[in-house]
């Protein structure tokens, strides 16, 4: 049996859902336009690779300021072979970070960005060419 007001609060209940859906709608609409013409800029997460090749530099640059400061105070200049040390490690974690950010940002001879949208691009299948139930087998 229905309780008197149970359907008004029901029919009032999804009206507001409703609204709430094409607010949200609108807002993807919004959104999606603005990525297409350029305005919103989505921010991508950092690789791992650019991570550590920024931790490495400022590693280096720790261990360069420290070996300057070390020079100053004690008038030694023995710390420098710590600075030959720096420049090729920095030298070679640049190298190496170029040499697997090229490997890894290209398939099949092209770049990584552009394979990702030639796959956006793909359209899924249409709706009306799903198979039907009433088929052989």
């Amino acid at each position: 049996m229905l309780h008197p007001g149970r359907k008004e609060d029901f029919d009032a209940r999804m009206k507001e859902l409703d609204q709430k859906e094409a607010e949200i709608k609108q807002q993807e609409k919004i959104r999606n336009r603005e990525k297409e013409l350029g305005i919103r800029k989505t921010w991508k997460k950092p690789t791992w690779s650019k991570i550590m090749l920024v931790i490495m530099t400022i590693l280096c640059f720790e261990i360069v300021i420290y070996t300057e400061v070390v020079m100053w105070v004690h008038w030694d200049l023995s710390a420098l072979y710590a600075l030959v040390g720096v420049a090729a490690s920095l030298a070679a974690a640049i190298w190496s970070y170029n040499e697997k950010a090229k490997a890894q940002n290209t398939a099949g001879g092209i770049t990584y960005d552009l394979a990702m949208k030639q796959q956006e691009n793909l359209d899924p299948e249409p709706e009306d060419a799903k198979d039907d139930e009433d088929g052989v087998g």
